[in-house]
């Protein structure tokens, strides 16, 4: 015979069980619930394109920056900023970097393309490639001739536009711009800019204003 201090423990053992159990289950449906919701936003965001957004035939978006997520103009809305460039890429093209800010109403309007951001493509920088248009050909010897690959690094996080530049068959130098956006030029000045080597960081002075606008490969 169980006694009713023992049947009133086991009783007792049962209950807190039963509870632990049920804890246990809400806290994982919440979780994996939790979890669908979370990998829907992020599948959402990568498939969102504004209406507004214009793309020419021929052309793709080959990236939308942060997911969608991004607020160039420091307004508290979320614009959209993504790279644009040619279904089939040639010697001489480039891609653009292109921002839409959000309206107050939700609807999107063309800010700013840029097509000075990325390296014109050539399908070689170390040696001479076929290259039949004399303008080309110029800008190739000038800007590109010798380099490893130019472009390094590109990163937009709201206001501030970062990227790197190889320095010409160095693969251990580059020179690393930061630039912030003005809402009065409705373009991005240059704040920062350093040479990185093997042996650190060196800054150089910044005189009066330089926008992004007016970056070029070929300068530096």
């Amino acid at each position: 015979m169980i006694s009713k201090d023992s049947l009133g423990h086991i009783k007792y053992l049962i209950f807190h069980w039963i509870i632990l159990i049920a804890v246990g289950l809400i806290f994982g449906a919440c979780n994996i619930f939790s979890g669908l919701k979370k990998e829907n936003i992020v599948i959402n965001k990568k498939l969102f394109i504004p209406k507004e957004v214009i793309i020419p035939s021929g052309y793709k978006i080959s990236n939308i920056y942060n997911n969608g997520v991004i607020d160039f103009n420091k307004d508290g809305l979320n614009d959209f900023v993504f790279d644009l460039q040619k279904e089939n890429i040639n010697i001489g093209d480039t891609s653009y970097v292109v921002f839409y800010k959000m309206n107050k109403d939700s609807s999107f309007s063309f800010c700013k393309k840029f097509d000075n951001l990325f390296p014109i493509y050539f399908p070689l920088y170390f040696e001479r490639p076929n290259i039949k248009n004399k303008e080309l050909e110029t800008l190739f010897y000038d800007c590109y001739m010798g380099m490893n690959k130019p472009f390094s690094y590109f990163e937009i996080q709201n206001d501030s536009v970062f990227f790197t530049k190889r320095l010409s068959g160095n693969l251990m130098e580059s020179i690393r711009y930061l630039y912030k956006f003005d809402l009065q030029k409705n373009d991005w000045i240059l704040t920062s800019k350093s040479r990185s080597t093997k042996n650190g960081y060196y800054p150089f002075e910044i005189r009066g204003i330089k926008l992004l606008s007016d970056f070029s490969y070929c300068e530096d």
